[in-house]
């Protein structure tokens, strides 16, 4: 097995590599009750995500100003997002609670929730290639989930870090400080 759970493929540019292609694996998780096909494991993203498509879907309607903004893959930077503290997800029957930023996600090659690199360490998730699958261990039960397929979402779309808002804006330093030690 291994943690890097990301394929991509560079080319060289007058600039240097140029990523060309970002595959990720998908697995499917439960979210209230709703099992949820297509969510992407990201070991390059530094924040969990959840689509608003996905939100009202489910009926999610409590969140809260997020105290940060996110760089995108793309350079762009989004800001007021929301936030959703410690929603219990699950998979292969165990369960988890994360924090997920709220993104709207109108575009092709979009994803219901993406799982962040911070949560990959966490739980330690390992990706087994041979067998198509991700491992981890709750307990003492050790889990098997089958990889759905590989994803290329539009790199607009795929966060790489959180960015604390400048504290001009008057943003309390410690809900991003919460949101970090949350993972």
């Amino acid at each position: 097995g291994t943690t890097g759970l990301v394929a991509t493929n560079f080319v060289e540019s007058s600039t240097g590599p140029t990523v060309v292609n970002h595959h990720n694996p998908t697995i499917k998780l439960v979210l209230q009750g709703q099992e949820i096909s297509g969510c992407i494991i990201d070991g390059g993203s530094g924040v969990n995500v959840i689509s608003t498509n996905t939100c009202a879907r489910l009926g999610i309607t409590s969140w809260e100003a997020c105290p940060f903004w996110l760089r995108m893959v793309d350079t762009r930077s989004v800001r007021r997002l929301r936030l959703i503290w410690k929603l219990g997800i699950a998979i292969g029957g165990h369960r988890f609670n994360i924090s997920m930023v709220v993104l709207a996600l109108d575009t092709l090659g979009t994803y219901p929730i993406l799982l962040d690199k911070p949560w990959l360490h966490s739980t330690n998730i390992k990706q087994n290639w041979q067998h198509n699958c991700i491992n981890f261990r709750r307990g003492r039960s050790k889990v098997h989930e089958p990889i759905q397929e590989m994803a290329a979402p539009t790199k607009g779309i795929m966060p790489i870090y959180a960015e604390n808002i400048n504290m001009l804006e008057g943003v309390d330093d410690t809900k991003l400080e919460a949101y970090l030690d949350d993972h």
